[in-house]
């Protein structure tokens, strides 16, 4: 950490009952973080999911539908403009969920397994926002899955609220330093001593407007691979398209109209319980935050990088505890900025079993919300 900090957490987890209005809370930024693994059968069939998701509800104030409709496109292969939607469509085609062991060996060659992953990478206020996208769907001889591999940098334009591709953010005019050639974009540079050349074949926009990209790369021993290599702004300019140039140059008038949204905290991706105001519910509620919030005071860390004043910045995070004691989707309904929240995830995601909630005498899995605040000084 470069700064000490204080961590302070209300003393109370919210839970909502299904009678009771939910809080309103003034937020731009709401990041729903799921990280699974499944393992399902469909007739003879075996099919593995992981999934490691970092998915986009709200970007300063914006409601992304744009966005996620590609994202439910091009992870999911399925025509959505939410992950519930998305996901339950993408696992019915995986079959139902294995809950006991298999009575007989299932055949390898029936195997698929699909790897699922969303990164965001950075982005500028209002501007815009970047993502690495990532589908693996490997099906093996004698699987109906269908293959599809996915490895690409997006960048969702906040300004005309559309995503860019290398194909939007990258010039074809010969007065540039590159040209596409075919579906990779020739770049050219030039040293005191020398010249140099490099084939893009995926890039989106980080902050200050400098370039990432993936870099094709034809010289190791495995056949081509993507390369990563960022190129600063003095330089990437000279080939950026008119799109890229206009979202860098656009004159941002004022802010963003302050948003309120009283989010339901709801089960995001299944169907859970929301725990009644009753005396025997707020006890178990009680003694369930104070572990909670002591875990956390105890274990998160300020994120390398970031920097904060003297003051306090407030969050406030929902999330389903099952009735096993483990936490499940993270959703950050308030946010501290990218790098604090995904550092509360990671500590949510990695907090061993708690108590759960008892609701009608029995352990239940219910929708929780959390706001906390930390202290800088």
């Amino acid at each position: 950490m470069n700064r000490r900090f204080i961590f302070f957490l209300l003393v109370w987890i919210l839970a909502l009952s299904l009678s009771a209005q939910p809080a309103t809370i003034n937020s731009g930024w709401r990041m729903r973080y799921v990280k699974s693994h499944h393992l399902m059968s469909k007739g003879a069939e075996t099919n593995v999911v992981d999934m490691d998701l970092e998915w986009p509800d709200e970007i300063d104030f914006q409601d992304v539908e744009p966005l996620r409709a590609y994202l439910c496109q091009t992870l999911f292969d399925v025509q959505a403009t939410t992950l519930p939607a998305a996901y339950k469509a993408f696992m019915r085609r995986q079959g139902t969920e294995v809950s006991r062991t298999f009575d007989t060996l299932p055949d390898d060659s029936k195997f698929c397994y699909s790897t699922l992953k969303l990164k965001y990478l950075g982005g500028e206020t209002n501007r815009f926002a970047s993502f690495r996208v990532s589908a693996n769907i490997e099906p093996q001889p004698n699987s109906s899955q269908k293959a599809r591999q996915v490895e690409s940098l997006i960048t969702y334009d906040l300004l005309s609220q559309r995503v860019l591709t290398a194909k939007e953010l990258l010039s074809n005019n010969s007065t540039s330093f590159g040209q596409w050639v075919g579906e990779a974009y020739r770049v050219s540079f030039f040293t005191e001593t020398d010249q140099y050349s490099a084939l893009i074949k995926e890039c989106c926009l980080m902050d200050s407007g400098n370039l990432l990209a993936f870099l094709l790369d034809d010289e190791g021993d495995d056949g081509t691979m993507l390369v990563a290599q960022t190129f600063p702004n003095a330089f990437a300019k000279s080939f950026f398209s008119k799109d890229a140039k206009r979202l860098l140059k656009a004159k941002i008038t004022g802010s963003k109209p302050l948003a309120t949204i009283s989010p339901e905290v709801r089960a995001l991706l299944g169907q859970y319980d929301m725990a009644p105001d009753t005396p025997a519910t707020a006890d178990s509620l009680k003694q369930t935050s104070q572990d909670i919030i002591r875990y956390i005071a105890g274990n998160f860390q300020l994120p390398e990088g970031v920097q904060h004043s003297n003051g306090t910045v407030t969050a406030y995070v929902g999330f389903v505890l099952d009735s096993t004691g483990y936490v499940k989707e993270p959703c950050i309904l308030k946010s501290m900025g990218p790098a604090m929240d995904q550092e509360l995830v990671t500590t949510l995601l990695m907090m061993p079993r708690q108590k759960p909630i008892v609701i009608d005498g029995r352990k239940k899995s219910a929708v929780v919300q959390i706001p906390f605040r930390i202290r800088f000084q």
